[in-house]
This record gives structure tokens, C-alpha cells and sequence, in this order.
């Protein structure tokens, strides 16, 4: 395959090394293996903790920052590693929408809040625009696209460190 793509399927696998591995077994040499996952490394996640909308318990099996994506990646076999961080605050919205859940506040609020992240409606994702550019521009946003590419038959392999 020239590309792999999984969007927000690696939180889900059990072994991602032997996945991920195995993404790199059918690549062709050069290709590009791309997926998203939920960034546990994320402000939202340490301000909402277990209301956390992304730490969807049990379905979501691993949990991902931007330095063990790396790690996993160059022991795949890849190189190249960037990290793209979304511009949106989707995770955001739901997350406050299980905490007001919880709490028994505002119940039509909280289920509006909690669909976002399935569902963004145009006057959401305007309205969360600006914050949602500064918390990537920060490295902060709670999900993130990951590109890497298998290395081309004998060059050597080098991590990108960009971001």
C-alpha cells in the first residue's frame, strides 16, 4: 500500500506494537501510515480528569501523548514522526457535558454538550474557533493526527522532531 490510513482506531487495539507493525509489513517502501488518536498528554484531560469526553473507559484500551506515539512509531519502524494537533475543542464540549451530567445540571445543556464531539454543528465548531486555535498553536488540543512514513530501502532511520 502507498498509505494507511485509521482514524481513531489505535486507542482501540490491544497490541498496537503488533498492529502497528504490521501496517509497516505492507507499506511499500516510502509509504505513509496515518491515523488520529485522543491526546491524553492534553490540558483537557488533566482539567477534567474522569469526565474526560476522549477517555472513553473501556472501549478506548490505550491512551496516547505525543512522546509515546514516537516511541511506538521508531519501534514499528518508521521515521519521519509529525504530530498535528486539531484545531478543535469538541472533546472539550462533551467533557463539560458529562460533568454537568454527573452533577445533575442542566440536563438538556449537558446532553447537547456531550454529542458535539459525535455531532459538531457549524455554530459550535465557529463559536470554539478561536480557543480551539490557540490550544493547538500551544500543543494543547485533545486530539491529534499523526503522520510517519516507512523508510525508503536502505537509508537510515531518523525520527522527525519538529513537533
Amino acid at each position: 500500500f502507498d498509505v494507511v490510513f485509521a482514524w481513531m482506531v489505535v486507542e482501540h487495539l490491544a497490541d498496537p506494537l503488533t498492529t502497528l507493525a504490521e501496517v509497516h509489513r505492507v507499506l511499500r517502501s516510502d509509504g505513509w501510515f496515518v491515523f488520529s488518536v485522543p491526546n491524553f498528554a492534553s490540558w483537557e484531560r488533566v482539567f477534567f480528569g474522569r469526565y474526560w469526553h476522549a477517555l472513553e473507559t473501556p472501549r478506548h484500551l490505550q491512551h496516547f501523548h505525543p512522546r509515546s506515539i514516537r516511541r511506538l512509531l521508531s519501534e514499528s519502524g518508521f521515521e519521519n514522526v509529525r504530530i498535528l494537533h486539531h484545531h478543535s475543542l469538541n472533546q472539550a464540549a462533551g467533557s463539560l457535558g458529562l460533568w454537568l451530567q454527573e452533577n445533575h445540571w442542566f440536563p438538556g445543556l449537558a446532553k447537547r454538550l456531550i454529542d458535539i464531539p459525535h455531532r459538531p454543528s457549524v455554530m459550535s465548531t465557529v463559536a470554539m474557533a478561536p480557543a480551539a486555535k490557540l490550544a493547538a498553536w500551544l500543543k494543547q488540543s485533545g486530539r491529534l493526527t499523526v503522520v510517519a512514513r516507512k523508510p525508503t530501502m536502505g537509508t537510515s532511520k531518523s525520527t522527525g522532531k519538529g513537533q
